[in-house]
């Protein structure tokens, strides 16, 4: 009986560019090795490429695979992949996958380059995935190195032809540099002056682009079909505000792409030390610019002093008609839609009525409370939750302890060729050699185990956050009263619960580490001591 064997593939930004690295080319290698080999191909997997996985590990197809080879009847029992760093973009993940896939009885192959199941073969195939992350590696510097060197020389680097604001990309002297688009200058330099000279606040600096048909910032491509009243919007407003081009300062490598715990990559600022300058031509001059900085800072401070409400629920609701945050209103009164009560910003007016803050506050606290009061739903809570990810998670927690059992077998292995050598039934140069395989693969896996844990701790319940979650519950539970009484207390509760609640009319959602659950919003009530007590409601298990 032939074997059974599905085939994966994956392009990453690094070599999407090339023809030969395209999905269509791996799958057309991969399937005729399969031919070749005379197995029959039961599935075929690949990544579709995305700002979503884009740079990352762990990818949605590659669970699918390990996620099958936990079946039984095991439905394939071969991986096709045509060169190892298909399969990872690490040597790291490549081994911890491979070894997963075989203790549930698939084996990894390669459409190019056959790798023995031997220490030479185990050998070669380490040398050419490093070799390959050596290469990517070397690309991306080479890359980095180049716009550097380009920006240093004083091209300015933007993406596609789309310049700031204000300007358009020329070619002049042989260098792409930024130019006046005098129709866009003058819309911001009107924007500088009414918010500068004549005091109008961001709202009525929209109020009036708006009733002047001033047409909204759209020069990308996707934009082309924009109308010309588009809504400009608060954060565009800002952002041409705040932007140091306008006076002359435009900035390269203001932000570094990090590598998260996922696997995914997330763009976060550089040390203003580390930007590179390129002076443009200014449109604004430098002291109406510092006079805008200084008037946002002045209203910063003041906005600070105004805050005479603490909403329990700040940052944490969203309304459940629009799906937009919900913030306090009413001078403390109520929950209001935020594209209720700023429509314009939106580009459209929620419907969603108000709600009153001291009922929604009430019921969010006293559901939360009803839980801490109680060890053992607390307990049973935690249990589901942790129940919920490991399985959520199975496939990570599974190359985790395939990784672990070959790691003992190595440690096992290792112990077996010191006791050989200290019997005299290997030679020196055998045992050193041999030593050395097996403590390369023992290092190789400690770190592959690590980085593992690593992508999986932000993604389930840790035994260290659940001691602070039953810690915090034993203290509100000795001191109740206080926390009662306590607004801010319940407030940083909520938030080390990472509670987040959905604002229905007259219902609400609550999501939080110890539980999920839908009530009505006024069914908490205060009695004449002040403490919360719960009526009937509907508590719904969570989902």
């Amino acid at each position: 009986m032939s074997k059974k064997a599905v085939l994966y593939a994956r392009v990453s930004g690094d070599d999407s560019k090339y023809a030969t690295s395209g999905i269509d080319s791996q799958l057309k290698d991969c399937r005729k090795y399969a031919q070749a080999k005379g197995y029959e191909i039961v599935g075929e997997y690949f990544e579709t490429p995305d700002k979503a996985t884009s740079g990352a590990d762990w990818l949605p197809e590659l669970e699918r695979i390990l996620s099958a080879a936990r079946q039984r009847p095991l439905p394939f029992d071969v991986l096709i992949v045509r060169e190892v760093d298909r399969l990872a973009r690490n040597r790291f993940k490549q081994m911890a996958v491979e070894n997963d896939l075989q203790a549930q009885g698939v084996n990894v192959e390669y459409a190019i380059g056959q790798y023995a199941d031997t220490a030479e073969g185990r050998l070669l195939k380490g040398l050419m995935s490093e070799f390959a992350e050596y290469e990517r590696e070397k690309i991306k510097q080479r890359t980095t190195r180049g716009k550097l060197r380009s920006a240093q020389a004083g091209n300015v680097t933007v993406g596609g032809s789309i310049a700031p604001y204000g300007y358009n990309i020329a070619e002049v002297g042989g260098k792409r540099v930024l130019v006046i688009n005098e129709v866009e200058a003058a819309v911001v330099r009107l924007i500088f002056d009414l918010y500068v000279n004549q005091r109008v606040s961001l709202h009525k600096v929209i109020d009036y682009l708006g009733a002047h048909n001033v047409p909204k910032p759209a020069k990308a491509a996707n934009h082309k079909k924009r109308t010309k009243l588009a809504q400009w919007s608060m954060g565009t407003v800002r952002g041409i505000l705040t932007n140091e081009t306008y006076i002359g300062r435009w900035y390269y490598r203001k932000t570094k792409r990090v590598k998260q715990p996922d696997g995914r990559y997330k763009n976060v600022p550089r040390p203003r030390n580390e930007w590179v300058l390129i002076e443009v031509p200014a449109i604004v001059d430098t002291a109406v610019f510092e006079a805008v900085q200084a008037r946002r800072e002045a209203n910063k401070r003041q906005m600070g002093k105004n805050r005479k409400h603490m909403y329990l629920l700040g940052g944490m609701a969203v309304c459940g008609r629009c799906g937009h945050g919900v913030s306090g209103t009413g001078g403390g009164k109520y929950y209001t839609c935020n594209a209720r009560h700023s429509p314009k910003k939106y580009g459209f007016k929620c419907d969603a009525p108000r709600h009153k803050a001291h009922e929604v506050d009430a019921a969010v606290w006293g559901w939360v409370r009803g839980i801490l009061l109680d060890p053992d739903r607390l307990q049973s809570e935690l249990v589901k939750l942790q129940t919920e990810q490991t399985q959520a998670q199975r496939p990570l927690i599974g190359m985790i302890a395939a990784n672990e059992k070959k790691l003992q077998d190595l440690t096992s292995q290792r112990q077996r060729i010191i006791k050989a050598y200290r019997v005299d039934a290997l030679t020196l140069d055998e045992f050193a050699q041999e030593k050395t395989a097996i403590d390369k693969q023992v290092s190789e896996l400690i770190a592959a185990i690590e980085s593992l844990q690593a992508e999986l701790e932000p993604h389930i319940l840790t035994p260290e956050k659940i001691e602070s979650i039953e810690i915090m519950a034993a203290d509100v539970r000795a001191g109740l009263a206080d926390v009662d009484n306590d607004p801010a207390a319940q407030r940083e509760i909520l938030r080390m619960l990472d509670t987040a609640v959905t604002v229905h009319a007259g219902e609400l959602d609550i999501v939080c580490t110890v539980g999920e659950g839908r009530l009505p919003e006024n069914n908490i009530t205060l009695d004449c001591s002040g403490a919360v007590s719960c009526q009937s409601a509907p508590d719904y298990a969570r989902h």
